[in-house]
């Protein structure tokens, strides 16, 4: 697709599969000029006395007449018998003049990508600008050699739409109160109609993701439909399923005609600052054995986020028994951010290499006006989390910072090959998630 594809190596066989057929009409495309030429040339080779072949005397011509079987697909072929005078004995047949392509026809010349004027208007209605151009070429004219046909449509490839962004502002803030408006445009840029364009857009994967172990990028998309507002997909996931999101909103372009789509996009407050990738792609509507991509474009957005907490780990003992002595770590969340927060709470997660380590293994404490307060713990996508703010949760003023003193142990019913583990100090403001502080620790038994 483009660089992103990478991204998605986990799940390309299938959908390499689905685009297999593309590939084989491309090489089947190539090959039929060719052969109809050999065909021809063997039918048509015969005495130059006015008794040739059949298609010498009838000067049959084949021109290409679209097929609309495939959305967007190639041409099917059609003979059409035109009459003309055989040569006379001994005169010589004039050369035939070969057809000449024109807008419209597929060759190997890219089609120009000039600016056309778009069309505002909701994916599932309005219309779309069609410039008109020049008329379709046609075949040869000749006397006893029918013209080679001339595709007026091409088959699909990954460069028959352009799709450009608009209307976006500089960067995007997580949690932010309202959504981020932009459009997309799809610029038919293939010199034939299309007949079913269906605009998808998703994000892969996200570096800033609160879950690493499946990062993928936590909000809301929306594109506007002649409905209303419909929800979408934000996140690809693990499938492909995300590249039939817009079938039910497909629109057909004519040569050089364009549509323009709304969309809005919020990113949750638990998504960390990073380089966030959206993927705006073009399919044609089909079946999932015939959906194949007819253009995208990557589109590189800054992901920041003002209203982050900040941690650190000012003391923490090394090393930890099964069964005990209890280990200490204090942990210290702040607020270094230009406005005052309703909520901050400190936060601790731990994990193991392999996964072992479960909510009912670990006992932990915070000290909290002198006396020690057990702190519930669950399962999380960090591994095994305190939920601190069920203990703990206090507004936090701009620039302060607050010191906590946790004790855990590990009990008896931790795994025996469990060796080591990862103790993480963190804190939650206002649902915004801060940057841990990570410290390896190892298991004595």
């Amino acid at each position: 697709m483009r660089a992103s594809v990478i991204n998605r190596i986990a799940k390309i066989s299938a959908s390499a599969a689905r685009r297999a057929d593309t590939a084989w009409v491309r090489r089947l495309a190539a090959t039929v000029p060719l052969a109809a030429v050999v065909a021809v040339g063997a039918v048509a080779c015969g005495p130059a006395n006015g008794h040739g072949s059949a298609a010498q005397a009838a000067g049959a011509q084949v021109t290409a007449a679209p097929s609309a079987a495939i959305p967007g697909a190639g041409v099917s072929p059609t003979p059409t018998a035109a009459a003309t005078t055989p040569a006379a004995p001994g005169t010589p047949a004039p050369q035939s003049t070969p057809a000449v392509p024109t807008a419209g026809t597929d060759t190997d010349t890219p089609a120009s990508r000039t600016g056309t004027r778009h069309s505002k208007a909701p994916a599932g209605g309005g219309h779309s600008t069609a410039p008109t151009g020049p008329a379709a070429a046609s075949p040869g004219v000749g006397t006893g050699v029918p013209a080679v046909p001339v595709l007026t449509a091409g088959f699909p490839t990954e460069n028959d739409v352009t799709v450009r962004l608009g209307g976006w502002r500089q960067g995007l803030a997580v949690g932010a109160a309202q959504p981020t408006t932009f459009t997309l445009t799809f610029i038919n840029t293939s010199g034939h109609r299309l007949d079913a364009v269906a605009p998808v857009l998703s994000v892969s994967h996200y570096p800033g993701a609160r879950c690493q172990q499946t990062p993928m990028v936590r909000g809301s998309l929306q594109r506007r439909d002649a409905s209303g507002w419909t929800d979408l997909a934000l996140s690809q996931g693990i499938g492909t399923d995300f590249e039939y999101s817009g079938d039910n909103a497909a629109f057909a372009l004519e040569p050089g005609a364009s549509r323009t789509v709304d969309y809005r996009i919020a990113l949750g407050a638990d998504n960390g600052p990073g380089g966030l990738e959206l993927e705006a792609d073009a399919f044609l509507a089909g079946s999932r054995q015939s959906h194949p991509l007819v253009g995208g474009e990557t589109i590189n957005i800054t992901v920041s986020d003002d209203h982050r907490p900040s941690v650190s780990m000012p003391a923490h003992t090394l090393g930890v028994g099964i069964g005990g002595p209890a280990a200490r770590v204090d942990v210290a969340p702040a607020n270094y951010t230009k406005d005052a927060m309703g909520s901050l709470s400190p936060r601790l997660t731990f994990k193991d290499p392999a996964g072992k380590l479960r909510p009912q293994d670990i006992t932990v404490e915070v000290l909290l006006n002198g006396t020690w307060k057990p702190v519930p713990m669950h399962q999380d996508c960090d591994g095994v989390a305190t939920d601190s703010s069920s203990v703990v949760n206090s507004p936090a003023p701009a620039g302060q910072s607050t010191t906590y003193e946790f004790r855990y142990v590990l009990n008896k019913s931790t795994a025996k090959d469990v060796t080591s583990f990862t103790m993480s100090a963190g804190a939650i403001g206002d649902g915004h998630y801060a940057a841990p502080v990570n410290m390896l620790q190892a298991v004595i038994h």
